[in-house]
């Protein structure tokens, strides 16, 4: 019997045939993945020694959820860490090729607080430079795993932080971090100068997340334009 882990391990295949922008005669029939497929996957998932393993398959507004092995409901919640970036960065690509964003777009023209490095504060920062992890960002913030919890009883290793965290929006907690004037701003937050060099950088991705619904929710509004 395989032993049991007590943080289960997460694959998640994502397979995107066609995003929500395309028309839906463009879609996969999602229907024509059960059967030998599913059947090998499962051989898989029980030779590799894999505790969980979820897959979902998005195609047009059709839907494909399915699980292997232990913990499979589709309802079970996983901490899917930097997946998440996979599907920010193909999302911006898809508006970029819709015309709707520039990747060399100034982040402040779409945020509503000023992001810059304290060092070169006339140095933009760009989509670009978020997308590829070159905005001079570092890695993490202090309060970068506890800001969004939505009670008042977080895990124990969050209780060392504000109480003025629970319930923050992204984009308030993005602004309460990297606004000059927010609560827990520090210019250490900032690893080197926009542009010049990598350092990974999960905020970028989270302004890059607050770019995307803010772009989105104009379109679906429809007073945005093509830039």
């Amino acid at each position: 019997m395989r032993q049991k882990v007590s943080l289960m391990v997460l694959f998640i295949l994502t397979l995107i045939v066609a995003s929500s922008f395309s028309p839906s005669c463009l879609a996969y029939n999602t229907g024509s993945l059960d059967g030998e497929l599913t059947d090998e996957i499962s051989e898989l998932v029980e030779s590799g020694d894999i505790p969980s393993l979820q897959i979902c398959v998005v195609s047009g507004n059709q839907k494909w959820i399915k699980g292997f092995g232990e913990q499979t409901d589709e309802d079970t919640v996983f901490l899917v860490g930097s997946i998440q970036k996979v599907f920010v960065s193909i999302s911006l690509l898809q508006l970029y090729e819709d015309g709707l964003i520039g990747l060399d777009d100034d982040v402040n023209y779409y945020m509503p607080f000023s992001i810059r490095h304290p060092e070169y504060p006339d140095t933009p920062i760009t989509i670009r430079m978020l997308l590829s992890h070159r905005s001079g960002l570092g890695g993490t913030l202090p309060s970068e795993f506890a800001y969004d919890w939505i009670d008042d009883n977080p895990v124990e290793w969050t209780r060392s932080l504000s109480e003025d965290l629970i319930n923050v929006s992204l984009v308030d907690w993005l602004e309460m971090n990297l606004d000059e004037e927010g609560s827990f701003y520090s210019p250490s937050y900032w690893v080197r100068e926009p542009g010049t060099g990598y350092s990974y950088s999960n905020n970028g991705y989270k302004i890059l997340m607050c770019i995307l619904v803010d772009v989105v929710e104009c379109v679906w509004d429809g007073f945005y334009w093509e830039v």
